[in-house]
């Protein structure tokens, strides 16, 4: 279809009914744009009329699985047809007109919606973990316990070797060789504090800790035990709470334990602190056990 050719005529809004005037000087035509707003659907539309045939396209419509019932009528005939938003930009030939006056006429064009898509939006139900949970009565029940660790002071603390074994690899070393640990199934940790251990393992079962405050202690037992999450935790802890008082002892663990991010924030802050930091009683603390740092 050449549109460029075509005669164009206007377009008159009453509804969902649309008038189309023409004055057919030649034999063919095409509408301007028709743009429709019907049950919530917007679409928009074009009609064509080609030698007594008459083709209607659908351009646009905001809901994409729609059906539409669409129907021209004037004086002398009615032709109807649907038309699926599936088909859109494509021309739909309706049926063609008896014959075609000499004169203005007028076009009835009109639009209602046989069907569309209405989405139901169900509740979604997401399930809750309940694996720490889980896993922390696990350990406070000591049910299927197979390995007894004991802290500093005597503290006994009932545990899991295929658990102990999957979150650390120096534990699944030590109960997968022939250790005096594995075959007694007792592991004595004569550097790590009761409470500190009991915090540890309680990270090792729900990666969660309870105590801040042993963070210092906590970030060197996680070091032993090649606990790296734990371990980046606690830097975090002690990077966010780090003090005039606390300061000192930081850069002392960083240096010990190898954490140049750790050691740099430590620096950072005592040398915009440096005269406050000197009073307190971890300075001399670190002078005495590390002069040379």
């Amino acid at each position: 279809m050449a549109a460029e050719n075509f005669e164009h005529g206007t377009v008159i809004n009453f509804g969902n009914r649309y008038i189309w005037r023409l004055e057919i000087r030649g034999f063919s035509a095409e509408s301007p744009l028709i743009k429709t707003f019907i049950d919530g659907i917007s679409s928009t539309w074009k009609l064509y009329l080609e030698r007594k045939k008459f083709y209607v396209k659908l351009i646009s419509a905001n809901i994409s699985d729609t059906q539409f019932t669409v129907s021209i009528s004037t004086n002398d005939f009615s032709i109807s047809g649907e038309i699926s938003t599936k088909e859109s930009n494509k021309y739909h030939y309706l049926g063609d007109t008896p014959f075609l006056r000499a004169l203005p006429m007028e076009v009835m064009f009109e639009i209602s919606v046989k069907y569309k898509d209405e989405k139901v939006i169900f509740e979604e139900v997401l399930p809750i973990s309940k694996i720490k949970k889980d896993l922390a009565k696990l350990l406070t029940d000591e049910k299927f316990s197979d390995v007894t660790l004991v802290g500093r002071g005597g503290m006994q603390f009932r545990a899991h070797k295929n658990i102990l074994s999957a979150r650390s690899e120096v534990f699944a070393a030590m109960f997968d060789n022939e250790f005096l640990e594995n075959k007694a199934n007792s592991v004595s940790i004569d550097d790590i504090d009761g409470e500190v251990l009991q915090e540890m393992l309680n990270y090792i079962y729900t990666e969660e800790i309870v105590s801040k405050e042993l963070a210092a202690d906590l970030y060197v037992a996680a070091d032993k035990y090649a606990l790296v999450d734990l371990q980046s935790l606690c830097e975090s802890i002690l990077t966010q709470t780090m003090d005039i008082s606390s300061v000192a002892d930081i850069l002392l663990l960083a240096e010990r334990t190898s954490n140049e991010r750790l050691k740099r924030n430590a620096l950072q802050f005592i040398s915009k602190n440096i005269v406050a930091v000197m009073e307190t009683a971890s300075w001399k603390r670190l002078q005495a056990l590390d002069h040379n740092l």
